[in-house]
């Protein structure tokens, strides 16, 4: 099948070759477009080739964006981190007291973790209230 090209507006040409043959194809094309077209150089490419070359920049940009999530997420611990310690610093004095008045380590928990929770009932249940007040406690 021939397909009329009209060379002011054609700068590629899309083919579909069976498998196997390509070197003779790409040869054949060679002769082709030196016999009608002199003096210009065949450049081609295969389409395979240049998916893979599209996923290899989606596999970069998905693995940085796994990087900077990491990171994201490693910041703002340490700033909740910040923020607890700052919190229980600040109430020092408050702490003692109730300590000595026999309050349990839970029940200050509750109090220092009160501010960061939104459900007032379920934050001493939080396993990450205990990772960040333990520590600021012993």
């Amino acid at each position: 099948m021939f397909l009329f090209i009209n060379p002011e507006r054609t700068n590629n040409v899309i083919l579909k070759i069976d498998a196997g043959r390509e070197k003779d194809v790409v040869h054949s094309l060679q002769e082709f477009y030196k016999v009608y077209n002199p003096g210009y150089s065949l450049d081609y490419q295969f389409l395979d080739q240049e998916y893979q070359a599209q996923y290899i920049a989606e596999n970069r940009v998905s693995i940085l964006s796994k990087y900077f999530g990491g990171f994201a997420i490693l910041i703002s611990c340490l700033g909740l981190f910040g923020l607890a310690t700052f919190t229980a610093e600040r109430r020092t004095k408050e702490i003692g007291i109730r300590k000595i008045l026999g309050a349990s380590e839970a029940g200050i928990i509750k109090l220092l973790s009160g501010f960061f929770s939104i459900d007032r009932n379920s934050h001493y249940n939080c396993l990450s209230n205990r990772l960040f007040f333990n520590p600021l406690l012993a």
